[in-house]
């Protein structure tokens, strides 16, 4: 064959893989998650770093094991202006985790050690509707949405109809443009606050449904779980997958605190509860407690989130780096390592916490409502 025609050849195949190189990374989340963080001004970046001392560096909102037994009262979620600034820390942070594995905001258990953390997503996902035993054209609730990825993987799991609520009005409208980019009719969103009463008729679901942790966040657990109580239908569960404390926790020890104070900047987190707060509160809404444990793994592992989390944590050094090369290039914005040293601010902590086994991101709490 003609060398010439060779040539041509090869770089005519070149030419096309790079064209479909480039059209896969310009068209991709993590890309445009990138550009969106390189571009912030200088104010969205200060608010944001405020809001993280304002939002979790606290140790006055966490109620362990003996304070239940002391019958201390739950010391619910409150910041002044809340609202507010978890949508100053969000709308940045939401970015952050887009770049690694985490656009949906939690570390799945490890349910199968074959498989990475997005796969594990994903089986955390099937669980969930497991539990809630719901069948198809059914409505089922998502509280403390974010941008709508985790409904949209529950519809198609369900085929079920899923609305999502939640405060930050940029994510609600990153999750209805994923929803008709992909031609998902059968996911509803609005924007909302779970600290409000809920906006949906008495009995309208058949399952209400958390992934993540959002309603560490909740002023009054009661209030939140009546709302729930009154919206789902009788004979119906809910299933949530929240941060608790462990029975080893000991707010007496000033290193468990100190771990748990960083823990929360890095899992942003509210309220730090053990799973017996969370239990009281249902009861009293009137629920029954079908599931209060820890998610159970294949190798029964203590806390089932940790071996994943490692590995996301290596990655984010490894983004870490790469960030720290590009800040020799001329004009790069230097905003971009504050924001992953902010982000990994209390990685190490999180994970010392959770090999002493203090707290875990992943216990899961089945709720049904009493048949009438």
């Amino acid at each position: 064959m003609d060398l010439k025609l060779i040539v041509n050849i090869v770089l005519t195949v070149l030419v096309y893989y790079l064209y479909y190189l480039y059209f896969k990374i310009k068209t991709s989340e993590k890309y445009h998650a990138f550009i969106r963080l390189c571009f912030l001004d200088k104010k969205t970046v200060e608010k944001y770093m405020k809001s993280y001392d304002i939002l979790f560096d606290r140790n006055d909102m966490m109620n362990s094991l003996d304070d239940y037994k002391n019958k201390i009262k739950l010391n619910g979620y409150k910041i002044d202006n809340q609202a507010e600034k978890t949508v100053d820390c969000y709308y940045i942070l939401n970015d952050l985790c887009t770049l690694g594995n985490v656009q949906k905001m939690y570390i799945p258990p490890l349910l199968d050690n074959t498989k990475n953390l997005i796969e594990n997503q994903n089986l955390t996902e099937q669980l969930t509707a497991k539990h809630l035993n719901v069948t198809k054209d059914e409505n089922i609730l998502e509280l403390g949405c974010g941008c709508g990825r985790i409904a949209d993987n529950m519809s198609n799991i369900t085929n079920c109809n899923v609305y999502g609520i939640n405060i930050y009005d940029k994510q609600i409208e990153s999750a209805i443009n994923f929803s008709k980019k992909h031609d998902n009719k059968k996911t509803h969103f609005k924007i909302g606050d779970f600290n409000n009463p809920l906006e949906f008729e008495d009995n309208y679901f058949d399952g209400i449904y958390t992934v993540g942790a959002p309603l560490t966040y909740s002023n009054d657990l009661v209030k939140l779980f009546k709302e729930m109580y009154r919206v789902i239908k009788p004979g119906k569960f809910i299933c949530l997958q929240e941060v608790t404390l462990l029975d080893n926790f000991n707010k007496n020890n000033e290193k468990h605190l100190e771990f748990a104070r960083l823990a929360r900047m890095v899992m942003t987190a509210g309220g730090l509860w053990h799973n017996k707060y969370w239990e009281k509160a249902a009861k009293k809404a009137g629920f029954e407690i079908i599931v209060s444990e820890v998610t159970k793994t294949p190798d029964n592992i203590p806390v089932p989130d940790l071996p994943l989390l490692k590995k996301e944590h290596e990655h984010y050094g490894n983004l870490s780096q790469y960030i720290d090369y590009l800040n020799y290039i001329p004009f790069f914005p230097r905003h971009m390592s504050q924001l992953f040293e902010r982000l990994r601010m209390g990685s190490d902590a999180l994970i010392e916490a959770e090999q002493l086994e203090l707290l875990t991101m992943n216990w899961q709490f089945v709720f049904k409502k009493p048949e009438k």
